[in-house]
């Protein structure tokens, strides 16, 4: 299974003060800035500032930084101004006020300081401090992008690929996100490997997919590091190697990413690259499920059914079946509907077990299709309705169940041509509906 999705949350600029002017000449004489400052020297006052908010050499003091930068930003410095405004956005040594900010960030802005043309559009974009205007957080990313920040030209390919405030334009988003990777933004290379590796806004090509990924995983990128070993590990623009594929997914699932963690767990069960290792394989489902990775959840349910790595627990089995069920997957409705039907690690149930394989129905799996078709036929759980177990037939035979396909032949003698007609009627309209979802 390939783990691949396009990070477009907004990325805030963080509170990055602590390089500002840090080479003036006499930054690392204290005493030295400190007379400059009160002197009424506004770079060191904004020098002094940082001193304080990062506590270099000194014991970290946000009142005392907050003070300085107001000495510096009165003498109209564009950085105090910024920090001013960065401080109130974030809760800084301040009540958290995004008026405020709002109001240092202007004042920063109208010298063009680039980080405040960010920060603007970011609160205009999110509604903070000011009404939710797209078109407005769109006109200061612009105002930063034209003067060459990455961030803001990553932030308009966020704004274009997604149609915040604009037509959704994937070419404009991609020469975006190319002007920003190419200054080296890890989520901008990010992207412009997914664009490529699905063929959005430009023609599909995996060996230019490879190039932007390997850019970001080299930086240490996690979602880049999965992705990079799911093209080794399909072979997708480049040689087919497990090792590869493993060696990618490691460094993603040390950093915490379930997506890598649900991978080598499956390296570990398959026993491709690795040796076959079910132990192994559960530590690191686990690890992955824990974080709410339903796929996961679902693959630590089956570790315990089947007794692989642990202890054969059907109740626990059914707990981890239930955690994956509730966001939606079908397999693991599919093996609870089972559990409530034997009565294995749960009070045996129909009608459990018939709820169950509707909600893994409804949602395309095809054994429980088949297995409502079923219910339908013996008509012990539910009234008996041959169209309606041929409805569940025809569309279980549709994914491809042997089963679901002999079962409808057996009872199409139950029909009637009416009732045929409305059934492969009903059954048009449900796949319909699937193949849209």
């Amino acid at each position: 299974m390939r783990f691949r999705y396009l990070k477009i949350a907004m990325r805030v600029w963080l509170l990055a003060i602590g390089c500002i002017y840090s080479s003036l000449a006499f930054a690392s004489d204290f005493e030295a800035i400190l007379d400059l400052a009160k002197a009424g020297d506004a770079k060191a006052q904004l020098r002094l500032g940082n001193i304080y908010v990062n506590g270099e050499g000194v014991q970290k003091d946000d009142a005392e930084a907050l003070k300085w930068y107001r000495l510096a930003a009165a003498q109209d410095n564009a950085g105090a101004q910024y920090n001013l405004g960065a401080m109130y956005n974030y809760g800084q040594g301040v009540l958290q006020d995004y008026r405020q900010a709002i109001e240092w960030y202007r004042l920063a802005a109208k010298q063009d300081y680039p980080f405040a043309l960010i920060n603007l559009g970011n609160l205009y974009e999110a509604g903070q401090g000011v009404p939710l205007d797209y078109g407005e957080a769109i006109k200061w990313y612009r105002l930063a992008a034209d003067a060459g920040e990455a961030l803001a030209q990553y932030n308009l390919g966020i704004m274009y690929y997604s149609g915040k405030g604009v037509s959704q334009d994937l070419a404009l988003a991609k020469e975006f996100w190319s002007l920003a990777a190419e200054q080296g933004d890890t989520v901008a290379q990010y992207n412009l490997g997914m664009l490529y590796d699905y063929g959005k806004g430009v023609s599909e090509d995996d060996k230019e997919a490879i190039k932007w990924y390997i850019l970001a995983a080299n930086k240490g990128y996690a979602e880049a590091q999965v992705n990079l070993g799911a093209m080794y590990d399909h072979g997708e623009g480049v040689p087919q190697s497990d090792a590869e594929a493993i060696k990618w997914w490691r460094l993603a699932a040390e950093q915490g990413n379930m997506n890598a963690q649900f991978a080598l767990g499956n390296k570990y069960l398959s026993g491709k690259g690795e040796a076959k290792d079910y132990a192994k394989a559960i530590d690191w489902f686990r690890l992955s499920a824990d974080q709410g990775f339903a796929e996961a959840q679902f693959h630590v349910g089956m570790m315990y059914d089947n007794g692989n790595g642990v202890l054969k627990d059907h109740s626990k089995a059914n707990e981890w079946y239930l955690l994956a069920a509730d966001q939606g997957h079908s397999e693991a409705l599919f093996n609870l509907g089972n559990s409530f039907s034997d009565g294995e690690g749960v009070s045996q149930s129909d009608a459990k077990a018939k709820k169950m394989w509707l909600l893994a129905a409804e949602r395309g799996h095809a054994k429980a299709q088949n297995n409502l078709g079923t219910l339908f036929v013996a008509g012990e759980v539910v009234p008996q309705d041959f169209q309606r177990a041929y409805v569940w037939y025809l569309i279980a035979a549709e994914g491809e169940s042997d089963a679901a396909l002999q079962n409808m032949n057996k009872i199409a003698q139950h029909l009637t041509l009416q009732e045929f007609n409305e059934a492969k009627q009903e059954a048009s309209e449900f796949l319909a509906k699937m193949k849209n979802q």
